[in-house]
């Protein structure tokens, strides 16, 4: 994996002209050379929308913003506020690369269960939360979750966990953090 980055950067390079023409002459490091053989199906707007899925890394925020392409942030654990140094990073590579940041566009991808209480919502998704956690800690070198971070995510970090009162409060109050961060706009 220690050419992933470079890796990503060129799938997502062959993805975007991908995008731009129906023929493609292309080569890369990674793959076989296209040719300029047709791809189909086109999509159906002028240019393909791609939006970059990313979690938590300073180079995939950065990425994006100076490719210009609209960004989605999977949360995994923590607050939609601690992603605020990193969509502002986003934006300040948008810029620099000579995009405008008013119309760099963010949204947001957060976990939600509903049940008939918060409670029973809490006990039925945490361990499951956990679980997928405490696997992807033990692949990438994190700690695995501890009570209290478990106790975070079901209560008042950023997911849409409880009754549908608590799970819609959420939604609004996450709309409101995101709106607050100077245009994110959350899908």
């Amino acid at each position: 994996m220690s050419d992933y980055d470079d890796l990503l950067v060129e799938k997502l390079d062959l993805l975007m002209k991908l995008g731009e023409t129906i023929k493609l002459v292309w080569q890369g490091q990674f793959r076989p050379a296209l040719s300029g053989g047709a791809v189909f199906p086109r999509p159906h707007q002028a240019q393909m929308p791609i939006w970059v899925g990313v979690a938590g890394t300073l180079q995939s925020f950065g990425r994006a913003g100076r490719l210009g392409l609209p960004l989605m942030i999977a949360i995994i654990g923590g607050t939609f506020e601690g992603f605020r140094l990193l969509v502002d990073l986003f934006r300040q590579a948008g810029k620099r690369a000579g995009h405008n940041p008013a119309e760099l566009k963010v949204g947001v991808h957060a976990m939600g269960f509903v049940a008939a209480s918060d409670d029973e919502a809490r006990s039925a998704f945490l361990p499951g939360w956990a679980q997928l956690i405490g696997s992807c800690a033990l692949e990438c070198g994190w700690s695995k979750p501890t009570r209290a971070q478990k106790e975070r995510a079901g209560s008042h970090g950023a997911f849409l966990v409880g009754a549908q009162a608590t799970g819609a409060t959420k939604s609004h109050y996450a709309s409101d953090v995101c709106a607050a961060f100077r245009g994110w706009h959350c899908r």
